[in-house]
């Protein structure tokens, strides 16, 4: 299985590892229940991370800590955990039988691969993406801005969507100009919306089936109906970070380019998983954030309250897109 550019193989409750697959970049057991591994239990452990948020009994929803010199471990807030190996290449999972292990691979195949391509070298921003013309646009904001809702209106208008949640990053450097440039890389074959962005994308909420988890999102299925995702990489183009809405807004959508330090705290704001990332993933990051907004437009878009149709915020997206390329 490949996710975001990552080979991974998955092995207990019920996914059967593929001996055949090669050379694996990430090594996966479900332990369901079971309990960790002797070895893995014997490191001192230091919390280097716990959540603000917490749960309906005041716990944390989020703990992750460094369990020795080789391995994390994040502990969810119901009960799932994961052990991460420093490179990167193996991760084990256990969780409560009450919950579906649908719940763990919505969590393996997000946060999990995120952290582990940061710690493999490959920086990841909290953004959804679609493809326009050959190139990746790409959609970031904080949790609840819209950047799935605005993925899947693109996949409504007939685009190929590209990622979600994660964006992974990809540096290439050639012999001709542009001489380096950043390609986003395919995602999981899901876009997760909430059942309010289904109803105003479809007309109701169960038009699209559940996930299976103990979430109410639904899955818009990016593989369905005869539809691929990218076979590879694709470039680029654009960045448009997704801001509140504001009521006096003088028209319904609003672009405006973020630049030099601007654009760079706007990535770096969306680092995906950035509070778990060391003082060296961090730097890492930060130096490749720093090429990016010199690279790829970054641009702030804003609407009104009243400007809640997606077909709006769509048509001027794809405007402003072909317009900057038409400029060239």
């Amino acid at each position: 299985m490949n996710i975001l550019g990552l080979r991974v193989r998955i092995d207990g409750h019920g996914a059967a590892a593929d001996e055949d697959a090669g050379d694996i970049d990430l090594d996966v057991s479900l332990l369901g229940g079971a309990e960790w591994p002797a070895e893995l239990l014997v490191a001192p452990e230091h919390v280097c991370y716990t959540d603000e948020e917490t749960d309906e009994a005041g716990q944390p929803t989020l703990i992750v800590s460094q369990c020795g010199r080789d391995f994390y471990r994040l502990r969810y807030w119901d009960g799932s955990e994961f052990l991460v190996d420093r490179p990167g290449s193996r991760a084990w999972a256990r969780w409560p039988a009450i919950l579906p292990v649908g719940e763990i691979l919505t969590c393996l195949f997000g946060p999990i691969v995120g952290f582990v391509l940061h710690l493999r070298g490959t920086p990841c921003l909290h953004a959804s993406a679609v493809v326009i013309d050959g190139r990746a646009v790409a959609f970031l904001g904080h949790s609840g801005a819209g950047k799935s809702t605005t993925a899947a209106a693109f996949v409504r208008r007939g685009f190929t969507a590209l990622t979600d949640d994660v964006l992974a990053l990809e540096r290439k450097l050639g012999a001709l100009k542009p001489a380096e440039e950043y390609l986003v890389r395919p995602g999981h074959n899901v876009v997760r919306l909430a059942p309010d962005a289904v109803r105003a994308l479809y007309g109701a909420e169960d038009a699209l089936p559940h996930g299976g988890d103990t979430t109410d999102k639904r899955h818009l299925e990016l593989t369905a109906d005869g539809n691929r995702l990218p076979a590879g990489p694709v470039p680029l183009g654009a960045i448009y970070v997704l801001h509140e809405r504001r009521p006096d807004l003088d028209r319904p959508v609003a672009i405006d380019d973020l630049k030099g330090h601007e654009a760079l705290m706007a990535l770096v704001a969306r680092t995906f998983m950035n509070y778990v990332l060391d003082a060296g993933l961090r730097t890492r990051a930060l130096d490749v954030f720093s090429r990016l907004a010199a690279l790829v437009p970054v641009l702030k878009l804003t609407v009104r309250d009243d400007a809640a149709d997606l077909g709006a915020v769509t048509d001027a997206i794809l405007a402003d897109v072909r317009r900057r390329r038409s400029r060239g």
